[in-house]
């Protein structure tokens, strides 16, 4: 799926399963470090969550990691 495949490069910074066209289209317009960069402060901001969070039951932990990356970036 596309569509999964972006998101996943936009959250966490993995390109491997976006598409050679979607690639070369980012590049193209100059814009491919957004899938890097964005990426990488995602899953720095997500592990500082997880280890705070961590003794917590995994529900309640992804619940208040969900609404904390959700209040930083919105």
């Amino acid at each position: 799926m596309p569509t999964a495949a972006l998101l996943k490069g936009l959250l966490v910074g993995d390109r491997t399963e976006i598409n050679d066209e979607t690639k070369t289209d980012f590049i193209n317009t100059g814009v491919v470090h957004v899938l890097a960069v964005s990426g990488l402060h995602v899953a720095y901001i997500l592990l500082i969550f997880i280890f705070t969070f961590g003794r917590l039951n995994i529900y309640l932990r992804s619940i208040l990691t969900i609404f904390g990356i959700l209040i930083l970036y919105i």
